[in-house]
């Protein structure tokens, strides 16, 4: 409803300035606008639809199948433990008929796809060439022992920056929040 409204208001502009053209003598003919009626559509035709990647996952278990798909899981939890077990497929009915299909998809994106999703928002780009000037031109590294206010502070961070050239040179890292070395949580057990 949103993007029919845009369309609206768009094609009543042109039309607005056409007049106005006219009215000052000026004969011209602007090119019409048209934007998509459905998300899809406007996902589709601006490039951001995601690469999504659908495995076959058990229900039981929640372990990936991998193809080809058999009628039931074959994971043990142990070579000595008892197979799950659980069917994989399921009959669908759809219009063209019965259909064998999974019971459950572990859908994920793709990364590649994200990464680049991600790497072409102009806020992003304009980030990295800020970091990468910043590091560039102060070498700020906290000493062994000294107080650091992020992990960027450490001499270990600091020091995989001598082996970047760019700021389209990037650094992967895992941040995990759920960690708890001491096994001590604030809940509870």
């Amino acid at each position: 409803m949103l993007l029919r409204a845009i369309q609206a208001i768009i094609s009543m502009t042109v039309q607005l300035i056409e007049a106005g053209l006219h009215a000052s003598g000026i004969d011209v003919r602007l090119p019409g606008v048209t934007i998509p009626r459905d998300v899809r559509s406007a996902c589709k035709l601006s490039a951001i639809e995601p690469e999504i990647i659908r495995t076959v996952c058990c229900p039981q278990c929640f372990s990936l199948i991998a193809r080809p798909i058999p009628w039931k899981c074959q994971w043990k939890a142990s070579p000595k433990s008892r197979l799950c077990n659980t069917e994989l497929w399921k009959l669908r009915n759809t219009r063209s008929g019965p259909k064998w299909v999974p019971r459950c998809l572990y859908t994920t994106q793709s990364f590649d796809s994200w990464l680049q999703f991600f790497l072409l928002r102009q806020v992003i780009e304009d980030s990295l060439q800020e970091t990468y000037n910043r590091h560039r031109t102060s070498r700020r590294s906290a000493a062994f022992g000294a107080e650091m206010h992020d992990v960027q502070d450490s001499p270990a961070w600091q020091g995989l920056y001598d082996s970047v050239q760019s700021a389209h040179h990037l650094i992967f890292a895992v941040y995990i929040d759920w960690f708890n070395p001491y096994t001590n949580k604030i809940s509870g057990k």
